[in-house]
């Protein structure tokens, strides 16, 4: 009886402290609505870039809060709700997702129906208010349904999806039929014997052994067909990879990394493969980056204003992604290897076209740093420190080889005096960036 009374307890510490957590949210999120405004009107920082400052939050959970700030005061039955304690912080996210499509006039009826089923469903599982939603979008979506079924019903896709650990993924892609047939002929003509047994009495054992050796066949079959050019020749991928000179010595377990051009920049890669890697001949080409631990690299001065390819290659060995800071419009997951180079002191300002002054950069924060907007600091290991010039609010986008010695729990890098010059005790945050950047 007293372990029974115990569990209830626990039970109701448990839903009270999950309330508390709602609670915190909508107070969260009725401070982004009341701040938002203000907030890019007085510093003409974007809000994101601000709880970037302000908040441990990652990215994503960041633009979740805005979408939410931004969206509920459109929805006030489930605001309501939310704030009555009838909705969670999971589901209103959910909701918010599940109707983010709908038009105007169709939100306002999609907000007046869940607001009567967060009543409705007050003591129902929390995933009945999903399938209301989901209900209610198709009633009042169903021609821009209508008209993607048609459309899908001609495209192709195929989809990348890297692990959340970077040590691989997997290849998700949906066909018609027509491609679909030509795809996996394709494969299967290509793919070696595959290993299997005959399997007369169903035997779930060895029927799933054979499934496994169908599949390395018909992996094998795709790896044939991307290595191979449209004369029937071989063709070598080039691979570019990055590894502590340590972790190539055979001193260090650290593991490597390869870079992509898929989002997020790159995949691990254990030590004892790198190793193999710059041992043998492994089917591709392979750029191996050796950084010391401080990730220093040589370059080519004033020489020339274009990095040449090794130069770019070692620089993206440690910056996998763009150094801009994140904002609504600019994710900082764009992969390094499809943004351009830049010189954090300009090339105009005498600026070097060496590794400690070069760094990936997308697009958009690029214009704003040749526009005056913004300021960029790069440090000796590669972190870029990004410094608004008009509020001096900065941002730092740290380098994997920073990240790196973090993990290994080694020291920090000496600082470079010349990279950066003591300030005055009255100079501005401002003036400072200004400094470092030449």
């Amino acid at each position: 009886m007293n372990a029974g009374m115990q569990i209830n307890g626990d039970v109701e510490r448990i839903a009270a402290q999950a309330a508390a957590v709602d609670r915190d949210m909508i107070r969260l999120i009725a401070s982004i609505m009341d701040r938002s405004d203000r907030v890019a009107a007085t510093t003409g920082v974007p809000v994101e870039v601000w709880l970037a400052s302000v908040t441990r939050l990652l990215p994503a959970e960041r633009r979740r809060l805005l979408a939410a700030a931004e969206t509920l005061p459109k929805m006030p039955g489930v605001w309501g709700a939310f704030q009555d304690g009838l909705l969670s912080w999971s589901q209103v996210c959910a909701v918010l997702n599940m109707g983010r499509r709908l038009r105007a006039g169709d939100r306002t009826v999609y907000d007046t129906r869940l607001a009567v089923a967060a009543v409705e469903l007050a003591d129902a599982d929390a995933g009945a208010l999903l399938d209301i939603a989901d209900m209610v979008v198709k009633q009042l979506d169903h021609v821009r349904e209508a008209k993607l079924e048609a459309a899908d019903a001609d495209r192709d896709i195929l989809l990348f999806q890297p692990r959340l650990d970077r040590t691989g993924g997997t290849i998700w892609g949906d066909f018609t039929a027509t491609s679909f047939t030509a795809i996996s002929d394709a494969i299967v003509a290509a793919a070696p014997s595959a290993d299997v047994v005959a399997n007369p009495d169903a035997d779930e054992d060895v029927t799933g052994r054979n499934r496994v050796g169908l599949g390395r066949a018909n992996a094998a079959g795709l790896l044939t067909l991307c290595s191979t050019n449209r004369d029937g020749t071989r063709k070598r991928p080039l691979l570019l990879a990055t590894v502590e000179l340590e972790t190539l010595l055979g001193l260090s377990d650290t593991p490597a990394q390869l870079l992509t051009t898929l989002t997020g920049g790159h995949l691990h890669v254990t030590a004892d493969t790198a190793r193999r890697l710059s041992e043998i001949d492994g089917g591709v080409d392979l750029r191996l980056v050796v950084n010391d631990p401080d990730g220093r690299t040589v370059g080519v001065g004033r020489k020339r204003r274009i990095p040449p390819d090794w130069l770019r290659q070692a620089v993206l060995a440690n910056q996998t992604m763009s150094t801009g800071p994140t904002t609504r419009r600019t994710a900082s997951t764009r992969s390094a290897r499809q943004c351009q180079l830049d010189h954090a002191q300009g090339w105009d300002d005498d600026g070097r076209t060496d590794a400690d002054n070069l760094h990936p950069l997308a697009q958009t924060p690029h214009t704003s740093k040749t526009n005056g907007r913004v300021a960029v600091a790069i440090a000796p290991d590669g972190s870029a420190t990004w410094t608004d010039l008009v509020c001096g609010m900065t941002l730092t986008q740290p380098s994997l080889c920073r990240l790196r010695r973090i993990a290994a729990g080694r020291p920090p890098a000496p600082a470079d005096p010349a990279n950066q010059p003591a300030p005055g005790p009255d100079e501005p945050g401002a003036m400072r960036a200004r400094r470092r950047t030449g």
